[in-house]
């Protein structure tokens, strides 16, 4: 049996096989495209006597099975709704008839293999009736299909720049132009650098620049701050602070443990000290404090979703890939800053660890959020992680598009 690639051939029909046990089994072959047949897919339906649509054709799940090497291998079953008793919907072979009694079953597969197949009943209640076995040149039932994914967490700016008026447009920065022509970066109030590209690994190995040329990047960027503007670093961007000569590179780091499960901010610094409560003092939590905010505990506040670019919430079997989480040692952090409120959030609650924050350099600003733009990252794995229906470009709660306001909010002197 088989589509029928040559219009002149004939398909051969099937036949009814005792199974040397319970149960009753009608076999039929899958023909090959060497011998002029083709199936993209089959379905196998059975209907037999009912009485308006209700019939006996239900007291177990008809199954399909490929002949492999002498073995019987199920590989689709009829899918019994409301199945009683409880619990055979996770045994789909075993007793247990479908309690809508409908009046027939089906099962399909995609792109059989040629060879012997079988429609198998372990139950013979559910005869008698009428097999009947279709051949498609398409899939007999649906295949999702994985489409090329675009997302890239730079995709934010271009959408932010549909609600900005027109002359305030956020406009890309190439790094050539950095490297080339720093002086051109006065000309703006606040410099966003995202993620990798505050990385000396990142600008050598990946963009191929010299180390002399990423000297130049590093140095035209801490001019720039210095020379009044704002320079804003986040995610794996921290790791610019040691370049332009903040803090020591050992106490910047991407976080590993269980707080990487989402990103946040700890608004509670130190006991008693929620940052959000006094936005005078620390102007880069203004606007947090909604009223009816949730908050696992006191000052904490998740700053991105992870699902949506592809991290896990969870710690168990689905426990990766967890989100990226940058943070710098908050005892470095306060000695570099110039000043003492310097530290607006951390990573854990009266932590240790700085995640959102503002230092001096010059006449400017480096100011800082560890969680923010996450690249997002494409892992599927067998049973978790699920990306069928693609990624998200990026995902900030409330909290973090407040957040981010906050930190370009700044105008040079």
């Amino acid at each position: 049996a088989g589509h029928n690639v040559d219009a002149s051939a004939t398909c051969g029909g099937g036949r009814f096989v005792s199974t040397g046990g319970a149960g009753t089994a009608f076999e039929f072959d899958v023909k090959s495209p060497d011998e002029g047949f083709w199936n993209s897919g089959v379905t196998v339906t059975l209907t037999g006597p009912n009485a308006a649509s209700v019939g006996a054709n239900s007291a177990n799940a008809m199954q399909l099975q490929y002949n492999d090497e002498g073995q019987w291998q199920t590989i689709a079953y009829h899918f019994r709704q409301g199945c009683s008793p409880v619990g055979c919907s996770n045994n789909p072979g075993g007793a247990g008839a479908d309690v809508y009694v409908p009046a027939g079953q089906v099962v399909t597969a995609n792109e059989p293999k040629p060879g012997t197949y079988r429609v198998f009943f372990s139950n013979s209640a559910s005869l008698p009736g009428r097999i009947k076995v279709d051949f498609h040149t398409a899939p007999a039932e649906p295949v999702p299909l994985q489409e090329k994914i675009d997302a890239s967490s730079m995709d934010f700016f271009d959408d932010l720049n549909r609600y900005i008026p027109d002359g305030s447009d956020t406009e890309p920065i190439q790094v050539a132009d950095v490297i080339a022509r720093p002086e051109r970066l006065a000309s703006f109030d606040s410099i966003v650098v995202v993620n990798k590209l505050g990385s000396r690994a990142y600008v050598t190995s990946d963009l191929g620049l010299s180390a002399a040329e990423a000297n130049a990047y590093f140095a035209g960027l801490k001019r720039f701050a210095q020379e009044g503007g704002n320079l804003v670093l986040t995610d794996a961007a921290l790791q610019a602070l040691p370049e332009l000569g903040i803090v020591p590179a050992s106490t910047v780091a991407m976080l590993t443990d269980a707080t990487t499960q989402s990103g946040n901010y700890a608004f509670e610094i130190a006991s008693g000290n929620v940052t959000y409560r006094n936005p005078s003092r620390y102007p880069l939590t203004a606007g947090v404090n909604k009223p009816g905010a949730a908050e696992q505990e006191l000052g904490r506040r998740q700053a991105v979703e992870p699902v949506p670019l592809g991290y896990t919430p969870e710690t168990g079997l689905d426990g990766t890939p967890r989100i990226p989480f940058w943070r710098v040692e908050r005892t470095a952090w306060q000695n570099a800053c110039g000043q003492p409120d310097c530290a607006a959030a951390v990573t854990h609650s009266r932590g240790t660890n700085v995640n959102l924050g503002e230092a001096r350099l010059g006449a400017g600003r480096v100011r800082i959020a560890g969680i923010m733009f996450p690249d997002p990252v494409f892992e599927p794995q067998p049973l978790v992680n699920d990306h069928r229906f693609g990624l998200a470009s990026y995902a900030l709660t409330y909290t973090g598009w407040q957040v981010f306001e906050n930190l370009i909010d700044y105008r040079r002197p």
